[in-house]
């Protein structure tokens, strides 16, 4: 079974209700494991509004997150530092979230 890792942008806008990405979560979910990094978790409740507390909390809590462990920061800086080498800037949060999918 395949395993999807889901970006805070996705979550905002099925939160958001944004034609067509209720469909998307769901059809995922129908076909695979739907996991978050722990930091697209932080992301998603930054931007949370007070209101939206319920809602939100319900839907971070039915993905699998993934943790931030030694092995995904190492190899977030990895990246960072390659990229860097580069002259590409790959920000902090956007290389621990992808580094959480390996």
């Amino acid at each position: 079974m395949p395993a999807y890792l889901l970006d805070t942008g996705i979550l905002i806008r099925h939160l958001r209700n944004q034609p067509n990405y209720h469909e998307l979560v769901r059809r995922l979910n129908q076909t695979g494991d739907l996991y978050i990094s722990a930091f697209t978790r932080v992301e998603v409740l930054r931007g949370m509004r007070e209101h939206e507390r319920e809602r939100t909390v319900a839907l971070l809590d039915g993905f699998i997150t993934q943790v931030i462990d030694q092995a995904t920061a190492d190899q977030a800086g990895e990246w960072i530092r390659a990229w860097q080498s580069r002259g590409i800037t790959l920000g902090g949060p956007d290389a621990v979230i992808a580094a959480s999918a390996f």
